[in-house]
């Protein structure tokens, strides 16, 4: 995928994410933000850096 441009890396990232709906979430403790952050970077690191 490194041949890939960042407009092409982008196109598939929104369709990748086509449905996901946001939402906002109540407050929490920082263990909690400290799981979904980790969460976020294994998905960023699948999708983005294949």
């Amino acid at each position: 995928m490194r041949e890939m441009g960042l407009r092409a890396r982008y196109v598939r990232l929104l369709e990748a994410i086509q449905g996901i709906e946001a939402s906002c979430p109540l407050k929490a403790s920082p263990w909690q933000n400290a799981f979904i952050e980790s969460v976020h970077a294994l998905i960023k690191g699948e999708w983005l850096y294949q």
